[in-house]
């Protein structure tokens, strides 16, 4: 009864404390020869409600292992914003790809900060700026639509001359 009771305290020892487990692969960090990762394609956060109803702006840090296959994974947020856009910045990095860093020639997991930005520009119902953290699109105003004042009046067409 003894053994038996060492023998588990040993197992539930073992297993806490990960020695059954292989090992974990090595986080490389930027320099030395280690490479950066670069963003190959990314999807653009959305703004929260909440954060649009308070019209909050600013810039979530995430901390995140870009692993060899150009996955973020481990993402932790190390700037915090708040109205639900710390989330957003997650679900969005989360389906970026990335060409990974290397080593040696080697792809390997590299340990990388990345900012989010956030900005909110509103419009006037007539025309104006509208951004989306950095994608901005132009609305001409209502009045623009037929003509232009911003272009140049063109002088009338004579009739053409009759013989």
């Amino acid at each position: 009864m003894k053994w038996a009771v060492i023998s588990l305290i040993f197992l539930t020892f073992s297993v806490a404390f990960g020695q059954d487990s292989p090992p974990a692969e090595r986080v490389y960090r930027i320099g030395n020869g280690v490479s950066a990762p670069r963003v190959a394609s990314k999807k653009e956060p959305e703004y929260s409600q909440e954060a649009r109803r308070a019209r909050v702006e600013g810039t979530v840090a995430l901390s995140l292992v870009v692993d060899k296959d150009g996955m973020a994974k481990n993402i932790t947020v190390a700037k915090r914003l708040g109205f639900g856009l710390d989330e957003k910045a997650v679900e969005a990095v989360e389906e970026w790809r990335f060409v990974p860093g290397q080593k040696d020639g080697n792809p390997v997991p590299v340990l990388a900060t990345i900012q989010v930005n956030f900005r909110l520009l509103t419009a006037p119902v007539t025309g104006g700026w509208t951004a989306l953290n950095t994608i901005y699109l132009w609305a001409p105003p209502v009045h623009c639509w037929k003509s232009p004042s911003f272009l140049p009046s063109l002088p009338p067409k004579r009739p053409a001359q009759l013989p």
